[in-house]
Formats: C-alpha cells, structure tokens, sequence
C-alpha cells in the first residue's frame, strides 16, 4: 500500500516535471514559430522549395518588397491558429504542472487545441491558395498560379483533432460522474 502511494507521488512529479517543460515548450514557440517565418520570407531561397510552395514555377527570385510581407502576414494568419492551440495547449499543461490533472479546465483545453487542429486543417488549404498566388504575381501572364491542395497532412491534422475532441469529451464526462459520485458518499 505505502509503495503505491510512493510510487503514485512519484509519478505525479514526473507528470508535474514534464508538464513544465511541455508548458515552456508551448511558451517558447510563440515567439521561435513568427521569428522562423520571418527569416524564411527574408530569405525566400529557402522557402520556395517547401510546401505549400513546392511545385510552383516561380520566375526569377521570387517575390519582393510587399509581395514578401504579405507573403509574411499570411504565413503568420496561418500559423496564429496554431498558436491559438499552443495557447491552450500550454495551459493544459500548466494545470499538469499544478497537478490538476482530472478537471473539467484540462478537458476544455484539450477541446480547444483539438478544434484549432480541425480549423487548421480546413483552412490550410486556402492559406496555399493565397500564398501561391503571391509568390507567382511577378510571373508573366498565363504562368501566374493559384494552387489549392488538400491532401494526407490535413486530412491526418483533421483525424487528429477529431480523435482529441472525443477525448476531450470523454473527459469532460468522467468529470461530471466523479463529481456525482463524490456526492453520494
């Protein structure tokens, strides 16, 4: 008895370790996601052969001035529903880290990441439409492109963020019958 009870405490400051990091991690990703978009639309080389812009014929060096800016803003609408979800995220773990670790507060963060990941999903596809449209404006006419793709990733992100929200319910629900049960006795 006395060792499950070591070895639950010891497992609860494993949890509140991890979850520190991991809420750190999130904390860390709101300022290196923006600063990494931007040092790939400075320095367009390096994106014009990732996705979504792979594929795309784009005369000479690509896009410049504002062209790179926008290219920039939408990058960064795209990821901002990303960092929504780390935001939630982050706070999921922060309550790991306090040792909330079965609450209805865990399982709305939990649901909240997960549909950021739906949005996600569903939106990508117009944000590579966007940006291929911005990094082609400079082609000559008729080798201008606007490219729309929905395929495995998004549809994986979807099934993912799917999979989390019946988690989260289910969550939300054990909530709700452990608190009836408490209240019986």
């Amino acid at each position: 008895m006395l060792e499950d009870v070591l070895m639950n405490h010891t497992n609860l400051q494993r949890i509140r370790r991890v979850s520190r990091a991991m809420m750190h991690l999130c904390s860390a990703s709101f300022v290196l996601i923006p600063a990494a978009l931007a040092f790939g639309w400075a320095n367009f080389e390096l994106l014009r052969h990732a996705p979504p812009l792979a594929g795309l014929q784009i005369d000479g060096s690509g896009p410049s001035g504002w062209f790179l800016v926008f290219g920039y803003a939408v990058s960064l609408a795209a990821s901002a529903i990303l960092l929504f979800g780390l935001w939630r995220l982050r706070r999921l773990f922060q309550l790991y880290s306090d040792g909330r670790i079965f609450t209805v507060e865990n399982a709305r963060c939990l649901s909240s990441f997960a549909w950021t990941l739906v949005v996600f999903a569903m939106t990508k596809p117009l944000f590579g439409a966007a940006l291929s449209v911005l990094v082609t404006w400079h082609n000559p006419p008729g080798q201008r492109a606007l490219a729309i793709s929905f395929g495995s990733g998004e549809i994986g992100v979807a099934f993912v963020g799917v999979l989390l929200l019946v988690i989260a319910w289910i969550m939300r629900e054990g909530c709700r019958m452990a608190e009836e049960n408490a209240q019986i006795v």
